[in-house]
Parts: C-alpha cells; sequence; structure tokens
C-alpha cells in the first residue's frame, strides 16, 4: 500500500522514492538510504525546506551563493556564508558606503570626505584626533 511519495533531487534530476508503511524507518532500506541522501543534498544546497518547484512548475530563482536574494538581484555575489544582507544581497563587508576602499565591517570612521586618503581603519587625517585635544589632525 502507498503510504508517502517523497520527492527529492539528485542533482538536477527530479526522482520520486515511494516508501511504504507507516514511517520512514520502517520503509525498504533503499528508500531510506534516498531519504538520507536527500537529506544531505538538502543541507548541501542550502534548500531546506525550499520548494523545488513554485505553484507554476518553474523553478525558483538561482542564488548561488545563498544570501537569498536572486542572482538577477544580487549586486554582491558571493556574500560569506551566513553573512546577514540588505535588499540588495550585500553584506556589511561588501559594501563601502562612504568609497574610501575600506569595507563597512571594518571602517571605524565612515563618511570619510570624497577623495581623503584614509588608514586601514577607514579614517582620514580629518577624522583623526591622534592628541586627544578635540580638535582634528587637519586643524
Amino acid at each position: 500500500m502507498l503510504r508517502h511519495l517523497t520527492p527529492f533531487i539528485a542533482g538536477s534530476v527530479l526522482s520520486s522514492v515511494i516508501l511504504t508503511g507507516m514511517h520512514p524507518a520502517s520503509a525498504q532500506p533503499g528508500a531510506q538510504r534516498a531519504l538520507d541522501l536527500l537529506d544531505v543534498v538538502s543541507t548541501a544546497r542550502g534548500l531546506g525546506n525550499t520548494p523545488i518547484k513554485d505553484g507554476g512548475g518553474n523553478p525558483p530563482p538561482a542564488d548561488d551563493d545563498g544570501d537569498g536574494v536572486a542572482n538577477d538581484a544580487d549586486r554582491c555575489p558571493n556574500t560569506p556564508q551566513g553573512a546577514p544582507v540588505d535588499n540588495e544581497g550585500c553584506s556589511a563587508s561588501q559594501k563601502d558606503d562612504d568609497n574610501d576602499g575600506v569595507s563597512n565591517d571594518s571602517d571605524i570612521c565612515p563618511n570619510t570626505p570624497e577623495g581623503e586618503a584614509v588608514d586601514g581603519n577607514g579614517c582620514g587625517d580629518s577624522q583623526k584626533d591622534d592628541d586627544n585635544d578635540g580638535v582634528a589632525n587637519t586643524i
């Protein structure tokens, strides 16, 4: 008696594993191995509970770096795994809002004036106060 039909993906081939019995543990040994493979492939590809196809039968949009933003809308490919991203698919380590050459996650001096040379922390002379007198070095 057919009790459970579980789709799984292996490579790019959509297949089906037919299980018998009330619970996957009572399934045929080959079917259980297929379910184990499904878990491994889903985890490795970041699929988890993501549907393999949408309601219209189309595959979901590609998201090569797994950041949740489809490739065609992702302005920052190759996001580090698990890094939070904005709606454009960019993590703090991939953005440089003041264009000083130091990524936001490392820049301790945001809003560097355009064209000003900076140190490794993203700070230009106009942003530094080396003698702690409350006056920037350039004044």
